[in-house]
């Protein structure tokens, strides 16, 4: 049985606190900006990317060590100081708020751990081994990568694009399932994507005004 429930947060507008300032905390830090989060750093030191990030205020920084309650009213958190006893405290802290916590020392410990990924716009594809060979897990990220190009974000667009129209100019759900069913499996997705783009395009006025 897997330990890890597959799941996508929306971590837009939500507070996400940070604990320590080195380089893996820099890589959270921008992966969460990404991702539209509210991030407070707490660390009596940070690297020179967080220190930028915080003068052009896209973060927030708090120049000390943790402090109980510094958890509070947070809906992610990171532990990532090299004191273990610092990041057990923010575990027990977390648990204690219900609040969502990646452990630097514990992936035990941890209520959630990162899949390797990669993004095509709106296309997130992820690959786990749930910590048991994160090399074989970016392997397959970069094997997935050199199949699914850039242009696949343009194609999932333009599949929102359609499916949002469909959606409202044509009744039979049957001859919309059948549509979508074309978009995905009759497409040629080696073509170029301005090509690719215009067949389907093709095909959805073809059901529009049968």
């Amino acid at each position: 049985m897997s330990l890890y429930y597959p799941i996508m947060l929306k971590l837009k507008g939500r507070s996400c606190k940070v604990i320590g300032g080195g380089k893996v905390a820099e890589r959270k830090v921008i992966s969460l900006l990404d991702y539209g989060a509210d991030i407070t750093v707490i660390s009596p030191n940070i690297t020179t990317t967080l220190h930028n990030l915080a003068g052009e205020n896209k973060i927030i920084y708090i120049k000390r060590d943790y402090r109980p309650g510094d958890l509070r009213n947070c809906y992610l958190a990171y532990a990532l100081t090299d004191n273990p006893d610092v990041n057990k405290q923010c575990y027990q802290e977390a648990q204690v708020n219900n609040t969502f916590i990646n452990m630097a020392d514990s992936e035990e410990l941890s209520d959630f751990i990162l899949p390797a990924s990669i993004n095509r716009g709106n296309l997130t594809i992820t690959v786990s081994t749930e910590g048991k060979s994160p090399m074989l897990s970016g392997k397959i990220r970069r094997d997935l990568e050199s199949l699914y190009g850039e242009e696949y974000g343009c194609i999932v667009d333009t599949l929102g694009d359609i499916r949002s129209k469909a959606l409202n100019e044509i009744i039979s759900i049957k001859d919309r399932r059948e549509l979508f069913r074309q978009l995905v499996y009759d497409i040629d997705f080696n073509n170029s994507i301005d090509d690719i783009k215009k067949d389907m395009w093709s095909i959805y006025e073809c059901f529009k005004e049968s």
